[in-house]
C-alpha cells in the first residue's frame, strides 16, 4: 500500500560483489570452500525527501567500513524517514547488518536500528518476479541502449533514483495525481542541479528540462 500523504523518504541502494578469497576477513566461514554467498558492499546510495528540505542524494564508496560509518551517521540526521528500497527486504538491508557486524560496528544507531524502520519495498508492491531494470522499462526510466558500463558508484546513484522515480509513478499513478508527481519529480530535478545531467542519470530528466 502507498501513502497517500507525502512523507519523509530514505531511498536506500547498495552495489555489493561476492568476496574473494584475498578479501581481508576475520569470519571463520569464509575459510570454507565457498565464498559464493558472501558478499562485499562497494557503494551506497541515499536520496533523502522530505517536504521541509532540498532533495539531496549522496554516494559512499571506497574502504567498505568507512563507507558504513558513513552511512550510519547520514541515517543517524534522518531518524525519522521511512526506508524506501527496492528488494532491499532481502538484500540491501541484511547484507548492511551483516557487514556491519563483520567490521563489530554495535552501537551505531544509524546502523542498527535499520531493521526496525518504516520499510516501504518496491518489490513487494509488485504481485509478480521484477528486476529493477525490468520496473525502469516498464516505467520509461530505462537509460539508453548506447549507454556503457558504468562504474559501481554511478549504478548505485542511478538505481536509487530509478527507485525513487519508479515509485512516484506507481503512487501517482493509483491515486491519479498527476500534477504532484511533476511537481516531485522537478523537485528531485532542481535538488541535484547539473549533476542530472550526468551521463548515466540525464535520462531520468529529459523530459522535465
Amino acid at each position: 500500500m502507498f501513502p497517500d500523504e507525502d512523507i519523509p523518504l530514505i531511498a536506500l541502494d547498495i552495489e555489493t560483489r561476492p568476496m574473494m578469497r584475498d578479501d581481508p576477513v576475520r569470519l571463520s566461514v569464509a575459510k570454507a570452500a565457498s565464498y559464493s554467498n558472501l558478499q562485499v558492499i562497494t557503494a551506497v546510495a541515499m536520496l533523502t525527501v522530505a517536504e521541509s528540505d532540498d532533495d539531496r542524494v549522496v554516494v559512499f564508496s571506497g574502504a567498505e567500513d568507512r563507507l558504513l560509518m558513513d552511512l550510519d551517521r547520514a541515517l543517524s540526521r534522518s531518524a525519522n524517514h521511512t526506508l524506501l528500497t527496492f528488494n532491499g527486504t532481502r538484500h540491501d538491508l541484511p547484507i548492511i547488518e551483516l557487514r556491519a557486524i563483520h567490521y563489530g560496528l554495535f552501537g551505531h544507531p544509524g546502523l542498527s536500528t535499520l531493521q526496525a524502520r518504516r520499510h516501504l519495498d518496491l518489490i513487494r508492491m509488485i504481485p509478480f518476479p521484477c528486476s529493477l531494470e525490468a520496473l525502469a522499462a516498464s516505467t520509461n526510466l530505462s537509460p539508453p541502449l548506447t549507454q556503457g558500463g558504468l562504474a559501481s558508484h554511478e549504478k548505485c546513484e542511478l538505481d536509487v533514483l530509478t527507485t525513487y522515480l519508479a515509485y512516484l509513478q506507481l503512487r501517482e499513478f493509483r491515486t491519479g495525481n498527476t500534477a504532484r508527481l511533476m511537481r516531485l519529480w522537478r523537485g528531485l530535478a532542481n535538488s541535484i542541479h547539473e549533476r542530472r545531467r550526468a551521463g548515466h542519470l540525464a535520462h531520468l530528466f529529459r523530459d522535465i528540462d
